[in-house]
């Protein structure tokens, strides 16, 4: 006979006796079974480890034979049947070899440890631990299979967070991860596309019937290359991430090679419907983004939302209402430090180079979003109604500074289009900011600045005078903000002591600090270290361009900004720059 240990059982073996029909199992000299008819038992369970001897007795319609000489085993708990005993098994549930190794040293071997750093983010090596995020929408587990239906519990939570007291709260990326290693969807709404966005919204305002992503996203910094969407049927919420809650954060995650075309609302490459969420030191660079109403490049709807040091690249972005070079509707959102590259941007009404519209006016009360330190430079923004902007198409209330768009062409048959924005309301403030566009064309309510506006009041911002403002009808051209020559914009460079002269002299007190995303006004003295000037003046034969911005310099701004004023693409100039091959 002979015995070996299996999961939690002993398994036992013999040979068979001549003209026996059956066999008994003894264990410990305790009758276990009687009339057995193979020459195999699995004897389970057992109460502890310890040593058991067995006993065999084969039988037939005669009589039974002596007890078999006793087999003795050394018995031991093994979950996993690794033929590790559990008490020296660092993945009692996962085979492995004793000793497994373990880097962080919290008893968890890595084999199965999800948390292999203790930081309390679930580590995402592979497509399919991506893909499986949206089985646990809290980040508390590494569900890859969704045994339990329920997209908020279930999955393996071994080793999470030995730091954060036991417990996950999210997911971060470890390496840089390809979709096309995911099989392409066949069937169904999403059918032609390698990938299904993480979240859902069941109705247009996401508040029915809705799955959110609720937790904490790291990318650190990796690439998430080649998503392909397309949907058969119109939705609310299309993206790498469909929808996020308030409690939501995603940071350092880059997404490349995007192509999504639908016809759902709320379309971004990164998020599509976020509510309260935060979004930083992010991007998406891709070749086509297109939906229905609320389309961004970074993302779609945004309300209530934080956005710092966010890019988007995009060859073209195109939607109906509410479309933006970065955010679609950023409804009462603060936005710094960001930028679009676009060749081409189109939408039915509220278009804006970065943002389509940032605020409205919700039960009479007027909201007050932010847009600081932030960059668009568009090959073409058009409209086929009204409010086209350089940086927002309309907001009922903006505190724009800091910011610079560059457009080769705006407008065709619209009306509301300015420079920096198409419709501002009041009291909104534009201060510190530049637009440098070629040609604006519309039929009425064009400027060099903003379009129109029901108070809005332009501070210390320029517009280049060489722009050919063009009305197609009876309309009017207005005059917010100061127009300036190329001459007179571009003559300035920064003193010695760090301050600017003429016309920008105002624009020196600002500091953003890239690495922790502090910003800092400095009126006297030297700035903190690790701070720098938002503006970069360049040499006298530069545009002012914006220093924090993300993975984004002045020096390569400058040769971006000078393939869309030569009406080339920005988007090829952007990925020809050295840094980005």
């Amino acid at each position: 006979m002979e015995a070996a240990v299996g999961i939690n059982a002993v398994n036992l073996q013999w040979g068979a006796v001549s003209r026996a029909t059956n066999y008994s199992v003894s264990r410990n000299g305790t009758l276990r079974v009687a009339g057995v008819t193979d020459i195999s038992h699995k004897d389970t369970p057992l109460p502890s480890e310890g040593l058991y001897n067995y006993t065999i007795i084969a039988c037939n319609q005669f009589g039974c034979s002596d007890p078999s000489v006793a087999e003795i085993i050394d018995f031991f708990f093994d979950d996993d049947g690794d033929k590790v005993r559990n008490s020296r098994d660092n993945c009692p549930m996962v085979p492995s070899s004793e000793g497994e190794d373990d880097s962080d040293n919290d008893g968890s071997g890595d084999i199965c440890d999800v948390d292999d750093d203790s930081d309390g983010l679930i580590d995402i090596y592979n497509v399919a631990a991506l893909d499986a995020v949206r089985n646990n929408l809290a980040g508390t587990a590494l569900d890859l299979t969704n045994a339990d239906g329920d997209n908020e519990t279930g999955g393996s939570s071994i080793g999470c967070g030995a730091t954060t007291a036991g417990v996950c709260t999210g997911y971060e990326l470890m390496t840089n991860l390809d979709l096309d290693d995911l099989d392409i969807i066949e069937s169904g709404d999403f059918q032609g596309s390698n990938w299904q966005p993480i979240g859902f919204c069941g109705n247009a305002d996401c508040d029915t019937n809705s799955q959110l992503f609720t937790t904490n996203f790291n990318g650190n910094g990796y690439n998430i290359s080649n998503l392909h969407i397309r949907t058969t049927l119109a939705r609310t919420g299309v993206g790498l991430f469909g929808a996020i809650s308030s409690s939501a954060e995603l940071n350092n995650t880059h997404v490349r090679n995007v192509n999504i075309s639908t016809s759902s609302s709320s379309v971004g490459g990164l998020v599509g419907f976020g509510n309260g969420a935060t979004i930083s030191y992010s991007s998406v660079e891709g070749q086509l983004i297109r939906g229905g109403d609320n389309v961004g490049g970074l993302a779609g709807r945004m309300e209530l939302a934080r956005i710092s040091y966010a890019s988007t690249v995009v060859a073209e972005i195109r939607g109906g209402n509410r479309v933006g070079g970065l955010v679609g509707n950023g409804w009462n959102s603060m936005i710094n430090s960001a930028s679009a590259v676009v060749d081409k941007l189109n939408g039915d009404n509220l278009v804006g180079g970065l943002v389509g519209d940032i605020s409205e006016e919700v039960s009479g009360i007027l909201l007050a979003p932010v847009l600081r330190y932030s960059s668009a430079v568009v090959g073409e923004i058009t409209s086929n109604n009204v409010d086209v902007g350089g940086l927002v198409g309309s907001s009922a209330q903006l505190s724009l500074s800091d910011s610079s768009a560059i457009v080769n062409v705006m407008g065709v048959q619209n009306n509301r289009i300015g420079g920096l924005a198409g419709f501002l309301g009041h009291p909104s403030t534009i201060s510190s900011s530049l637009a440098v566009v070629n040609v604006i064309r519309g039929g009425d309510f064009i400027g060099g600045i903003l379009g129109d506006t029901f108070g809005a009041t332009a501070t210390n911002s320029y517009w280049d005078n060489k722009t050919l403002l063009t009305i197609t009808g009876l309309g009017r051209i207005t005059t917010h903000g100061t127009e300036k020559s190329t001459f007179a914009l571009r003559n300035a460079t920064a003193n010695s002591d760090g301050t600017f002269p003429g016309i920008y002299t105002t624009w020196d007190t600002n500091y953003c600090n890239p690495t922790t995303g502090e910003y800092r006004e400095v009126t006297s003295g030297s700035a903190p270290a690790g701070f720098q000037q938002v503006w970069d003046l360049g040499t006298n034969e530069e545009y002012p361009a914006p220093n924090c911005l993300l993975n984004f310099t002045p020096a390569e701004q400058r040769i971006v900004r000078a393939a869309v004023l030569a009406g080339t693409s920005p988007f090829a100039a952007y990925n020809s720059l050295p840094s980005k091959q």
